[in-house]
């Protein structure tokens, strides 16, 4: 099981996708803005951060800024409405694994996400091994 942060102003949205985390087992925190994220950040442990990137107060690129300045250990995936290609670029020079466009099955995201997931908890269990 691992913890993920969904980063979303949209209430439909944000539902699907935590659902269908929790679903695939997971345990799901939620922010309605980037503030809310930053303060979540800094006082608990996700193994990813699921995030728009059009977020009220704080946007999902100074989110994404933020969890690097910071040095978070987590797993960012953008999903977002944006599609051209400057802003995924951004995003990926920024360090984020993978971004989708919206819409997309909060199926299929859980899905193509999974493997991320297994990297980070296998990483948690080899730490506390030790």
């Amino acid at each position: 099981m691992a913890d993920v942060l969904l980063v979303d102003d949209n209430e439909i949205i944000m539902q699907g996708i935590q659902k269908a985390f929790e679903r695939a087992g997971h345990q799901v925190v939620t922010a309605k803005n980037g503030d809310e994220a930053t303060k979540l950040l800094t006082s608990l442990e996700f193994h990813m951060v699921v995030t728009d990137l059009h977020l009220p107060i704080l946007d999902g690129l100074e989110l994404i800024a933020f969890i690097k300045a910071h040095e978070i250990n987590t797993k960012i995936i953008v999903v977002s409405s944006r599609s051209d290609e400057r802003s995924r670029m951004e995003c990926y020079k920024m360090g984020i694994e993978n971004f989708f466009q919206k819409p997309i099955s909060p199926s299929e995201l859980v899905a193509r996400t999974a493997y991320l997931l297994r990297e980070e908890i296998e990483d948690d269990d080899i730490e506390t091994s030790d």
